[in-house]
């Protein structure tokens, strides 16, 4: 998901956690532990880690290699310029994966990156879409690795763990745009907080403070809500109505319950645990007498309760499989290194491994990287294409033409064109993407759009169309996108 020139944060998060036991050798029985963080989180990058373990001295070497670790390269002048900012994180990126961690490496990326966030902070940050892709880069170069740190402080050592692990961001979608936060959204004993203002604002809503009541006001329209700060209750038009958990402060930004807004605005909400999604309609909507959930889609059931069961597997579906998909499953490593930059060689009688993979990779996910998605991106369409495959296999066409809708396919087990177009867009549309059916020369197909551009998702693969096109040579959308119309 790219921002807009207007946005100035992504939502990528890393975290590096580190716990070191300091040993004394002379005499002492005393140890002391501490814990230290590298976040790498809408661009916040905490530098309590580099300034507490400091760079002189240390080493890092692999759990699984026995070399001695290469003497990093150090960046001894830097620049304020776009360009050259993210040439410095992607030069550290490089040294890392040639050399492996090391303190130095790690210190030129941190140092690197704060350089930015202190640019971004200034809104002197342009480049935002090269922004995303080096982020996006940073996180994959950083996730999942593993070492030893051994540091010799005098007459001190140091011997501590560093686990690199991805943690899965809060991603939010307000009448289908993704939203992007300074302050992300977390999840704590199960609630989904919110950074209130963004999300009221968005919603067209006025928010002020009353520094004499410590109370935050909201209005819209007729609607007044106050919201106490420290109480778990809030007045909505004078009536009293409790929270799910009281609101707090993070990073000077007040942060709300999510499910608070189907009270306080009447906007719909849904949580997905799995891939952690939160989906906010700001006007619920009701089609030929059904509560639909995105925008305008009914997934052509014939009544509320073929809805609800058709959602409910959906939802289960993702829920039980989405976790455990691989990322272009046994050829994920050569998944991986295409979307580095790793090619087919363009000679098919070469059947190595490697040039087998990337030949199956380009198959599969080449035209979302020729439009420029990004690596996150590419794995989310991907894995969401594959549930959406999965969930809609199995059936059988009778070859009458009366199988219409995901019910068909997904209870009663009889499918057409139509049914699976609407299986496919249940699925792309809980997972937070705007989808559209379209049909032409009798044939109906589910189109979903990836940052910007619309694709239509098949056996594993994408094939980019060209929407305006395809309409002017006679193809006609039977269902609108679930966020907007197109005429």
């Amino acid at each position: 998901m790219k921002p807009n020139q207007k946005d100035s944060v992504v939502s990528t998060n890393t975290q590096v956690h580190m716990t070191s036991v300091y040993t004394r050798n002379k005499g002492t029985n005393k140890s002391v532990k501490r814990s230290f963080s590298f976040v790498i989180s809408n661009l916040l990058i905490s530098t309590v880690l580099m300034g507490a373990l400091g760079i002189s001295g240390g080493t890092v070497e692999a759990a699984s290699s026995t070399q001695t670790p290469t003497q990093v390269v150090q960046v001894t002048q830097k620049y304020q310029d776009d360009a050259t900012l993210l040439a410095n994180v992607n030069l550290a990126l490089d040294v890392l994966k040639k050399n492996g961690l090391t303190l130095a490496t790690l210190s030129l990326l941190h140092s690197s990156l704060k350089d930015i966030e202190n640019k971004v902070n200034a809104n002197q940050f342009t480049s935002t879409n090269n922004l995303y892709k080096t982020l996006v880069l940073a996180e994959s170069t950083l996730s999942g690795l593993s070492y030893n740190i051994t540091l010799d402080v005098g007459n001190e050592f140091v011997e501590s763990l560093t686990v690199v692990k991805r943690l899965t961001p809060i991603s939010v979608y307000i009448d289908g745009i993704p939203q992007f936060y300074k302050q992300q959204p977390i999840e704590q004993n199960g609630i989904v907080f919110v950074p209130l203002r963004d999300i009221y604002e968005k919603l067209g809503a006025k928010v002020t403070s009353d520094t004499k009541t410590n109370t935050v006001i909201i209005t819209k329209g007729n609607t007044v809500i106050k919201l106490p700060r420290g109480k778990d209750f809030a007045y909505v038009n004078g009536k009293s109505v409790k929270l799910s958990a009281k609101m707090f402060i993070k990073n000077g930004v007040t942060m709300i319950p999510v499910d608070f807004l189907k009270v306080s605005l009447g906007s719909s909400v849904e949580w997905l645990s799995v891939p952690k999604v939160v989906v906010i309609t700001s006007k619920a909507q009701t089609v030929d007498g059904i509560k639909v959930l995105y925008g305008g889609h009914t997934y052509a059931s014939r009544n509320q309760k073929e809805y609800d069961t058709v959602m409910k597997i959906v939802r289960e579906h993702i829920s039980k499989e989405y976790d455990k998909l691989v990322f272009g499953e046994s050829r994920n490593k050569y998944y991986l290194e295409y979307l580095d930059g790793a090619r087919f060689n363009g000679d098919k009688r070469d059947r190595s491994e490697r040039n087998v993979g990337l030949y199956l990779a380009q198959g599969s996910i080449g035209e979302l990287v020729s439009a420029g998605v990004s690596k996150e991106g590419v794995i989310r369409a991907w894995k969401t294409g594959f549930l959406a495959g999965t969930l809609a296999s199995g059936t059988v066409d009778p070859g009458d033409g009366k199988p219409r809708s995901a019910y068909d396919n997904l209870v009663r087990r009889v499918s057409d064109c139509d049914a699976h177009a609407q299986v496919y867009s249940a699925v792309w549309d809980a997972m937070g993407y705007n989808t559209l059916i379209i049909a032409g020369s009798g044939h109906a197909d589910m189109l979903v759009q990836i940052e910007g551009h619309w694709f239509k998702p098949g056996a594993g693969s994408f094939l980019r169309v060209d929407l305006n096109g395809s309409l002017k040579k006679g193809a006609k959308i039977i269902f609108q996108p679930t966020y907007g119309q197109i005429k």
